[in-house]
């Protein structure tokens, strides 16, 4: 029997790729015109990719649908997060601080992450952080690399008690930064 013909887009791309890969399917993605890469090209090609992939780091799901054959996740164009709710990839709870990271409770992200020279652009949050939180478009990096990424952001952050947070990063722990650039604003305040 002939496999049915589905018309890909960049809102539902991540859908089928992820379904068929749950199932162990063999998937042939022809005319990928979308995502800026080519079919042959495993990575994130947009903002619902990102999402999914922040899903399954959280969940410590495998993340090998995103990877290349080095088991590099990389960024197959730029990403728009404007008007989505963003959990932070690496999303963990008694982080401790900078000055003292402590055992994360949680997954941790610790692959390398390859942004592709792409931009992630409308990374807004208000948000209130719990103890011993952390966020950023990473939330707790460990033992990892992250490299060729810029990031546009407008973040607002409350801190309930202790907790860490930057842009990129709330906690970076034996971890590699390379070539990452940030813009934009962040305001961030304590307990009150």
């Amino acid at each position: 029997a002939e496999s049915p013909v589905v018309e890909l887009t960049e809102s539902n791309f991540s859908q089928y790729y992820s379904l068929a890969t749950a199932k162990s399917q063999k998937v042939t993605f022809e005319n990928n015109s979308f995502g800026g890469g080519s079919s042959s090209e495993k990575g994130i090609a947009s903002a619902d990719d990102l999402i999914a992939f922040a899903e399954a780091v959280n969940a410590g799901n495998s993340t090998e649908a995103w990877q290349n054959a080095e088991g590099t996740v990389t960024l197959l164009a730029d990403i728009d997060l404007g008007g989505k709710n963003w959990t932070p990839i690496g999303n963990v709870s008694s982080a401790g601080n900078a000055n003292n990271a402590s055992s994360p409770t949680g997954n941790a992200f610790s692959g390398k992450f390859d942004g592709g020279n792409h931009t992630v652009k409308n990374f807004t949050a208000d948000v209130t952080i719990a103890d011993n939180g952390v966020y950023g478009l990473f939330g707790y990096v460990q033992d990892a690399t992250i490299k060729n990424l810029s990031v546009e952001a407008d973040l607002t952050l409350r801190a309930a008690a202790t907790a860490d947070a930057g842009v990129l990063a709330g906690t970076v722990a034996g971890s590699t930064i390379e070539n990452v650039t940030v813009e934009g604003t962040l305001l961030t305040t304590g307990a009150g």
